[in-house]
């Protein structure tokens, strides 16, 4: 199932095939720490500690997490605009999947 929905996400529509998201699939161990990043996050905007809770128990509602990057080349072709939005069309995609 992760497989079809990854899958998904490389078959977004993608102007020029210059592919600008990175998938990453957080589980077991990598949820513990990207809690300590995701709670960090909380602190360093201010959060109260409710908001920060949250923020660290966030992982750990799913025994796995997809993040996607979009990483855009400067100065292309293809405007900036348009890349992000094939990432966030990779993200939909994969939501459907």
């Amino acid at each position: 199932q992760l497989q079809n929905i990854l899958r998904a996400g490389m078959r977004a529509p993608d102007h020029k095939s210059m592919q600008p998201w990175h998938f990453f699939v957080i589980e077991g161990e990598g949820r513990e720490r990207f809690s300590a990043v995701l709670e960090q996050g909380a602190i360093a905007a201010g959060s109260d500690d409710k908001a920060i809770d949250k923020a660290r128990n966030a992982p750990f509602r799913a025994p796995l997490i997809i993040t996607v990057v979009a990483k855009c080349e400067e100065n292309h072709k293809v405007p900036r605009w348009e890349q992000e939005m094939s990432a966030g069309c990779a993200v939909m995609a994969m939501q459907m999947a």
